[in-house]
């Protein structure tokens, strides 16, 4: 039988893989929505602070540490969204966090006050770290494992499509 390192330079070339892989609706799905989803957490986050500085008249520094929030329960929620998940179905349980997430950017707009913005961004880290880990999972399970390597690298290099496009849109629509 041949060696790793001999099928790997026999079989399909990198391009000829991600044809493969963009040929599967849910990977298609994910490239949308994750692609969406980095535009508009670019612009959030780009502008949050100077909404939270400008309009409600907090301090830039407790601007910024009211992110601590995000990060705090992006981090707590990935095991129980990762369980969720294997009980619900990824799909189902990617669909109610990109749909509590539209429900708080709105929200976001409309509060005012250190706590009340404080839960929201807490809400935004929870729908975060399970959007990443139903991604993550979805995509898994949506390809063969000789195709698992190039999927997972695909689908990483397009948050940086999503953002790239999200700075583009502040430069021209900002100031």
């Amino acid at each position: 039988p041949p060696s790793k390192e001999e099928s790997v330079e026999k079989g399909p070339g990198t391009m000829a893989t991600l044809k493969v892989i963009l040929r599967d609706r849910n990977v298609l799905i994910l490239t949308f929505v994750r692609t969406v989803y980095s535009m508009a957490n670019t612009v959030f986050t780009s502008l949050f602070a100077v909404f939270a500085v400008q309009d409600l008249g907090f301090t830039p520094a407790l601007a910024a540490l009211l992110f601590s929030a995000v990060g705090l329960t992006n981090a707590l929620i990935k095991f129980p969204a990762g369980r969720m998940a294997d009980i619900l179905g990824p799909k189902k349980v990617l669909l109610a966090a990109f749909s509590t997430l539209i429900i708080v950017y709105i929200s976001i707009s409309y509060a005012r006050g250190v706590l009340p913005i404080l839960l929201l961004l807490a809400l935004f880290g929870v729908c975060w770290g399970t959007r990443a880990v139903t991604e993550w999972s979805t995509l898994t399970n949506s390809v063969n494992k000789e195709n698992k390597t190039i999927a997972i690298s695909y689908l990483g290099s397009i948050w940086g499509v999503g953002s790239t496009l999200g700075s583009f849109m502040l430069g021209f629509v900002g100031e």
